[in-house]
């Protein structure tokens, strides 16, 4: 049954019957939901007056308040005032209820985790960059917004998150006993269409809740106690989402890349912290040999498109940037007299200033590329580039069939640890012995301990650091 038809029978029921408090309470969580996707405000105006209705019929009945709180022409601390009893009705009806799922609980950490960081968005919106960030990192205190103490708040969430899983576990483990057995496993885990079962929504919740909390801890002060608490959130998103039998024929990638690369992020975050196990006991169940090939495309294009508009200033004028032109003084130092290069590929271009510093070097084509579009049209107003691509900066060494006399990548190498793919496909595009690949890292210490003598360490701040000797070996 599709969303419209499922609203058109609640109305259908709620007209037959205008004292069902319920039905008024989930028409009017679905008409939010469609409004989410369509824009309607007639849907909204709707669900407010369903909403009010039935909490006037049923002041017991949580959903009325879930669905005020996410009205967003009300007052803010009002929202948060429907959430908080929303939430207070749910606990009181699960003490009551003989027949818990795991649902319940991650229905209720759910909104337990917006009372916790939806008033610290609401504080950093429309502050500057910095006051923002501090909002966000600063330690448990008592919103100034809500009046809520979070640190009872996190103590709240943590209980019913901890509560869902131990049921999700307990239900695996009597799932993998029968299987053992032989008993109901072709029931268990096979749909009609002949594929193993998927991954049921309240696990996919559960481990989305997870993961928003591994990513809110990472940044919050004092720094490494709380890290601690990031690491064990993103260590249960792998724990929920892994495959909860062995040898079954399906990927979370067929099922949604939505949970892909969930995992593939959570894995990403875990392997930040590998600096940090160095100051934990050598015996403690929180150390990770996490290893990360490059950083996910996602926070990339996230960082950059947000940075866009004052990239230039912050990096420039604030830091003193100066990476493509020491980049171009060593270019002009090694390239055996050559006036000019016939064609250089610009890889991860950002803003252009890789462009302006090698544009009189390059006789024909100055073709830049950078995942962030964002990034992309900002190097598209200096004109300099005569062709600009969005997409990941091998792209235009393998799709393209222009050879290249010279490629360029400055402060790329940063979010990419694994290089080998990248050098093979440079090699390969280089027209001569003479071609240049020139290009930045940051260095790592040649005796810094990586994940399988990897020769690259993801660091703490989320870039990549390279070894020398990795580098060169590389470029042999």
């Amino acid at each position: 049954m599709t969303q419209d038809s499922l609203i058109e029978s609640l109305r259908s029921r709620v007209s037959s019957d205008p004292e069902d408090a319920r039905s008024m309470a989930l028409l009017a969580n679905l008409l939010m939901e469609r409004m989410k996707s369509s824009g309607t405000s007639s849907d909204e105006h709707e669900a407010i007056s369903l909403a009010k209705t039935s909490i006037t019929l049923a002041p017991e009945n949580s959903i009325g308040y879930a669905v005020l709180s996410t009205i967003s022409s009300l007052k803010f601390q009002e929202r948060m005032g429907f959430l908080r009893t929303a939430v207070d009705l749910e606990q009181e009806s699960l003490r009551k209820d003989t027949n818990i799922n795991a649902s319940s609980h991650v229905a209720i950490a759910t909104s337990l985790l917006r009372l916790l960081i939806e008033p610290r968005e609401e504080m950093a919106q429309n502050k500057d960059k910095l006051t923002a960030k501090k909002i966000m990192r600063e330690d448990f205190c008592v919103n100034s917004l809500t009046g809520f103490d979070e640190r009872t708040l996190y103590k709240e969430l943590d209980h019913e998150l901890d509560a869902a899983k131990n049921i999700i576990w307990k239900r695996r483990e009597e799932r993998w006993k029968r299987r053992q057995k032989g008993q109901g496993f072709e029931k268990d885990h096979k749909q009609s269409s002949g594929t193993f079962s998927l991954i049921p929504l309240s696990i996919q919740c559960l481990a989305k809740a997870q993961y928003r909390l591994g990513t809110f801890f990472r940044t919050l002060y004092p720094h490494f106690s709380h890290r601690i608490t990031s690491i064990r959130h993103f260590r249960s998103v792998l724990e929920l989402l892994k495959l909860p039998y062995m040898n079954l024929s399906y990927t979370l990638q067929s099922q949604s890349s939505e949970l892909h690369d969930l995992v593939i992020k959570a894995n990403f975050w875990l392997a930040t912290f590998q600096q940090d196990y160095q100051d934990l006991p050598t015996n403690s169940d929180l150390h990770d040999n996490v290893q990360v090939d490059r950083c996910p495309s996602e926070y990339v294009i996230s960082l950059y498109s947000s940075f866009a508009a004052t990239f230039d200033n912050q990096l420039v004028k604030k830091l003193k940037y100066e990476t493509p032109t020491k980049l171009r003084k060593l270019v002009n130092g090694v390239s055996r007299g050559t006036k000019c290069f016939h064609n250089c590929a610009d890889l991860g271009c950002g803003t252009g200033l890789s462009g302006i510093a090698f544009r009189d070097f390059v006789e024909e084509n100055l073709i830049g590329v950078d995942l962030s579009a964002e990034m992309v049209e900002k190097a598209k107003e200096r004109g300099c580039y005569d062709l600009l691509h969005v997409g990941d900066v091998e792209q235009i060494l393998t799709d393209s069939a222009c050879p290249y006399d010279l490629i360029v990548a400055c402060d790329v190498f940063v979010y990419i640890g694994n290089l080998k793919s990248i050098f093979e496909s440079v090699a390969k595009s280089l027209t001569n012995n003479h071609a240049l690949f020139a290009f930045s890292t940051e260095l790592l210490d040649e005796e810094k301990e990586t994940v399988e003598d990897a020769g690259f360490l993801l660091q703490s701040c989320a870039r990549f650091a390279h070894k020398q000797g990795y580098i060169r070996k590389l470029a042999k």
